[in-house]
């Protein structure tokens, strides 16, 4: 039989009727209807059933409802309409989440459907007043004699209070498990029956290492015999309180605790094991020993406190010290930055003034026949060419200098000019050495380098009166040995000082000694720029800078340069080319300079040498001249900084196009990183330049392994390949 085919209808409906069947004489409430034809032994079972707290009713094979008892009336809280409402006597049923249970997928409908009895299908009904109730239905199919089916019995057991029992367990087994506290179960053998979160963190142990193990797995081998009086109390029904002892974490550590143990009983009261609560008094035994011992020895630990609390105030001082001394080398460091960008941009400026000066002045000089008027020019270069030496400190300090640096053996570069620092320092100023053994070569432009000693070693002469001392000293350092304040980056450094026995500067003189333009000598006597352009090269170089000095004290400054891992490379001198020196007679010279004057000059210089020249604006008229076949270009000199498109954008351009025509790159400043690598082998040609220093770039590009001039306008950013 495949059961009923009709959708349920008593438990969808709301309006069924409350009134149904018979009314009880002694309540005065419906009750079902009596059988009237049953026999006597079956009504007497119904009474039976109607007695019971158990819900209970019967289906036809229909699934409509035949029979139900007056506990089915409460748990539903309404009644059924007999041979009419189908498969259950409730309003609405849910499954245990909480999700709605279709009527046909309830169980008394899956046993009649099936054929089967169904067990264990726990769900929640609704009553009509919205109350939920949670049970387990019993379903069973009836048979007739011929085993077919002809209804069903269904026993409904409200587990409502199995269900509250479960939710209080939960909710205490939650509070015991989120304790700090370790809180333990055991048997009366010492057997570790539940082990919570706060014993896994006091003692180390997970709760599936300790389960099933004695509790003496936590116990000192000392404190063994704990156990044995704990247990024996305990099955004398006593509590222990408070108990404090020493018990051993699973690394071994041992810790402080504090015991409250409890017999646990059973429902007949007999003593099955106990319930303990440990909590970690480690600290605080640590915090009463501290207090027995301050109590004991107050006042030596009183006067300890003080020289602590003396020499901390102390450390604070030093150490506020130390901050405002690094804020104000802070301060002082990004006030020279600044100045120096803003020393740079004036520089690069004043340079290409120089460059047409200094230009104009030399072709005027090379046609002057009157010999005062040939003075006048030739006095007029001077000045102009101080002016270029000038920028050129100006470029050091802001570290816009182009460098060459290269492996230096600094020991060697002192003796080389040992002999004109003497000189130069006259006979009533002793010059000594104290030159380091096995010294590391350092990283460093050379040039740069012996105008930097050559500042320090005239700066400290000027400040000795009439007789003096002056030391140059170098020594191998590591970046961990040097005072934090110069700012070094870890790695090995050469360290070359210059020291003087001169009147020394005072802490005021001393914070700005680096300055541009700041000097405390006379006037006419000095530029203010020797210690900023030491400044600038030594930065620029990887290094640092430190000047220790007190009056009446003499002046040491250390110059920090960064150590080469290649050997020492010996300094060579190349010959200048004379000005009327052409490489090729018939070269063709393009020059592009957005300077319309200096374009002028570099024109009329290349005319004088013997060149032929061409001439342009920018980058864009260049590279239209460059195009097409036979454009008989044979070296390009273009400025670095142009409007528009850059010296070095128009040289990537033109390599694009011709990879191997010879390139000069002329400009007042240019960071080395903005052009090595990016132009091929061109030469870089300082503005101010002389016309032997323009014949010597140009010797050099027409010339393949002729070494540059000698003069450091000149210098290949890509060296020559020797042979």
């Amino acid at each position: 039989m495949d059961g009923p085919k009709r959708a349920p209808r008593w438990c969808d409906d709301a309006s069924s009727s409350e009134t149904g069947g018979n009314v009880s004489r002694e309540s005065g409430a419906p009750s079902p209807p009596p059988l009237a034809a049953a026999p006597r032994d079956e009504q007497a079972a119904r009474e039976v059933l109607d007695r019971l707290p158990a819900a209970i009713y019967t289906t036809d094979a229909a699934g409509r409802v035949t029979y139900y008892n007056q506990a089915a009336v409460e748990l539903a809280g309404r009644r059924p309409d007999l041979g009419k409402d189908e498969w259950c006597v409730t309003w609405r049923l849910y499954r245990p989440d909480g999700t709605p249970l279709p009527h046909d997928q309830c169980p008394m409908a899956v046993a009649l459907k099936e054929n089967r009895t169904v067990r264990g299908a726990e769900a929640i009904l609704e009553r009509p007043d919205g109350t939920r109730v949670p049970f387990l239905p019993f379903p069973t199919p009836l048979r007739d004699a011929e085993g077919r089916l002809v209804g069903a019995v269904n026993l409904l057991i409200d587990i409502t209070d199995r269900k509250e029992a479960e939710s209080a367990r939960a909710y205490l087994a939650a509070i015991v498990d989120s304790s700090d506290d370790a809180i333990v179960g055991k048997d009366l053998n010492g057997i570790v029956r539940s082990w919570n979160r706060g014993a896994e963190a006091i003692f180390g142990y997970r709760a599936e290492e300790m389960i099933g193990r004695p509790i003496t797995t936590i116990f000192p081998p000392d404190r063994l015999t704990e156990e044995d009086e704990i247990l024996a109390r305990l099955r004398r029904g006593e509590r222990v309180d408070h108990f404090e002892t020493v018990r051993r974490r699973k690394d071994g550590r041992l810790i402080d605790v504090s015991l409250t143990i409890s017999p646990v009983r059973d429902s007949t009261g007999r003593i099955t094991g106990a319930s303990k609560i440990a909590r970690d008094i480690t600290e605080k035994r640590r915090a009463e020993a501290a207090l027995c011992d301050l109590n004991d020895n107050l006042e030596r630990r009183v006067a300890e406190r003080t020289h602590e609390l003396a020499a901390a105030i102390e450390r604070e001082r030093v150490q506020a010290r130390e901050r405002e001394r690094a804020e104000a080398g802070l301060r002082q460091a990004q006030k020279l930055e600044a100045v120096g960008q803003l020393a740079s941009g004036m520089a690069h400026d004043f340079n290409n003034l120089l460059a047409s000066i200094l230009g104009n002045l030399e072709l005027l000089e090379m046609r002057l026949a009157d010999e005062r008027l040939r003075k006048l020019a030739q006095a007029a270069m001077r000045s102009a060419q101080r002016g270029a030496r000038l920028n050129e400190q100006i470029l050091a300090f802001s570290r816009r200098q182009h460098l060459a640096p290269r492996s230096v053996d600094i020991n060697g570069l002192i003796r080389d000019i040992e002999d004109m620092l003497r000189r130069t320092l006259g006979g009533t100023v002793e010059v000594a050495t104290e030159l380091a053994p096995n010294l590391w070569p350092a990283m460093v432009d050379p040039h740069q380098l012996e105008l930097v000693i050559l500042n320090l070693a005239i700066n400290a002469r000027d400040a000795m009166a009439l007789r003096g001392r002056v030391v140059i000293e170098t020594r191998n350092l590591r970046a961990c040995e040097v005072d934090a304040a110069v700012g070094l980056s870890p790695g090995d450094y050469i360290r070359l000082s210059v020291a003087d026995t001169g009147a020394g500067m005072s802490e005021e003189v001393l914070a700005r000694a680096c300055e541009p333009f700041f000097t405390t000598k006379d006037p006419g006597r000095g530029t203010g720029l020797g210690l900023a352009q030491v400044y600038g090269m030594a930065r620029q170089s990887g290094g640092g800078l430190r000047i220790k000095s007190a009056v009446g004290r003499g002046t040491t400054v250390e110059v920090y340069l960064p150590r080469s891992r290649a050997p020492a490379e010996v300094t060579s001198f190349w010959p200048d080319v004379a000005p009327n020196a052409a490489a090729w007679r018939d070269a063709v010279v393009l020059v592009v300079d957005d300077q319309e004057e200096v374009r002028e000059v570099a024109v009329a210089q290349l005319e004088q040498l013997g060149y032929q020249v061409v001439q342009a604006a920018n980058g864009r008229i260049a590279l239209e001249l460059l195009s097409g076949e036979g454009a008989g270009i044979d070296v390009l000199v273009v400025d670095y900084a142009m409007p528009e498109m850059s010296g070095v954008e128009l040289v990537r351009a033109v390599r694009a196009r011709r990879s191997d025509l010879p390139v000069i790159m002329v400009t007042g400043y240019v960071d080395t990183a903005g052009l090595d690598g990016r132009v091929g082998n061109a030469v870089f040609l300082k503005k101010p330049y002389r016309m032997s220093a323009l014949a010597a770039a140009l010797n050099y590009v027409l010339r393949p392994g002729t070494p540059p001039a000698a003069a450091s306008s000149v210098v290949p950013l890509r060296p020559p390949q020797r042979s």
